[in-house]
């Protein structure tokens, strides 16, 4: 039998708890706690998340130190801010939000974090006291999944337990608790799976592998990868041939010129993301509809259109934002060039290949918003397939 558990109302209690806990440090005469959170860049998913935990600590007295970064910041950079985070000591907890720009090497700025400052649990100290069952920073989704298991008064002992993901911030953590002896956890599950393209069996493997899966084929390590094209075939059972037509909406591109400014860029953009989300997203509600039926709720169809227009919105921004940063480049090298220039066919070379350049710079951008339309539609797809 199914059981959905609803976290509302245990989440408003801790809360509540936490806040007069606060109360209490501060009328000894203490500081308030401080949580510092980096944000690099405008991703429209982490800047909501980052307004939802400065409304948390609000909410239960905490200070919260958001300090918001642009696209541009280098690594170094970064790692100078963080360092300066650790070494001041009015600042308990420090968060980077992630994802980061790709020219940011986020486990080099995830290891530059002080593993006591570390909230997110993901500084390779606090991994390794998770794994080994010793205190340290526990990543908070994680938690709180194994806080309304034991609210809800549920038994995990002996239990097979399945767990969809296995991210380092929720799936891994999740699976590795489960089969933790914790104070707040009953005893060890039996065995855990943990999916996500890729399937790993926690506990007995060679007593269960069998039993739990077996249709795969799991090496020694309990690892494999799931069968692409059986996939593939999931995705054609459920859409068929559709074709989600969103080649229209590329017309457009041929509006983006070389000399396209900034803000004739993100007018043509913004109308490809609305239409290109619209068609995909009626496209998967309706291919859900007709493979699930009455199990394909309303709460099915507004997470897959969250996800979608969250997905096109990150993604078209960041191939605008790529082909921005070349676009100056290119300028940039231009006028140092320019300036050396010693005759007039000099100059007209040097324009030249500046202009050549450009031209390549926005036939990648116009291929790169392509591709990453292609991905999200796969992604989707394989999802909503692989989620029966």
């Amino acid at each position: 039998m199914t059981r959905v558990i609803y976290g509302n109302e245990l989440a408003k209690r801790i809360k509540d708890e936490m806040a007069i806990e606060i109360k209490d440090i501060v009328a000894k005469g203490n500081r308030r706690p401080c949580l510092c959170v980096i944000l690099v860049g405008e991703d429209p998913a982490s800047v909501s998340y980052v307004k939802g935990k400065d409304k948390a600590c609000k909410e239960i007295g905490i200070e919260s130190k958001m300090i918001s970064l642009p696209f541009e910041t280098t690594q170094e950079q970064l790692l100078s801010i963080i360092d300066r985070c650790n070494q001041d000591d009015t600042i308990d907890g420090i968060l980077v939000q992630l994802p980061l720009p790709k020219h940011i090497n986020e486990k080099v700025i995830i290891n530059s974090i002080d593993p006591g400052k570390d909230v997110d649990g993901l500084h390779p100290v606090n991994v390794a006291k998770l794994y080994s069952n010793e205190d340290g920073f526990i990543p908070c989704t994680p938690l709180g999944v194994m806080k309304m298991i034991e609210e809800a008064g549920i038994n995990v002992d002996g239990k097979h337990v399945v767990v969809i993901g296995r991210s380092k911030l929720v799936g891994s953590p999740v699976s590795r608790l489960l089969l933790n002896n914790n104070d707040y956890m009953f005893k060890a599950s039996g065995s855990v799976i943990a999916f996500d393209g890729y399937l790993r069996v926690y506990g007995d493997y060679e007593k269960q592998k069998d039993e739990l899966l077996p249709e795969l084929s799991i090496d020694e390590n309990g690892d494999t990868k799931l069968d692409e094209s059986q996939i593939e075939q999931q995705v054609n059972d459920i859409f068929g041939e559709k074709i989600y037509n969103v080649e229209e909406a590329f017309n457009e591109l041929d509006s983006i010129k070389t000399d396209s400014t900034i803000e004739e860029q993100t007018s043509i953009l913004d109308k490809m993301k609305e239409s290109i989300t619209s068609n995909i997203q009626n496209s998967f509600i309706e291919a859900g509809s007709n493979k699930y039926g009455n199990d394909f709720t309303r709460g099915d169809q507004k997470r897959i259109e969250r996800t979608i227009e969250t997905d096109i919105n990150y993604k078209f921004d960041k191939a605008q934002k790529n082909y921005e940063i070349e676009k100056k480049k290119i300028e940039d090298e231009k006028d140092i060039l320019l300036n050396k220039a010693q005759s007039e066919e000099e100059v007209s070379e040097i324009k030249a290949k500046a202009d050549e350049r450009h031209k390549q710079n926005v036939e990648n951008f116009k291929s790169e918003l392509v591709d990453v339309t292609e991905e999200t539609k796969k992604d989707i797809a394989k999802k909503i397939a692989t989620s029966a």
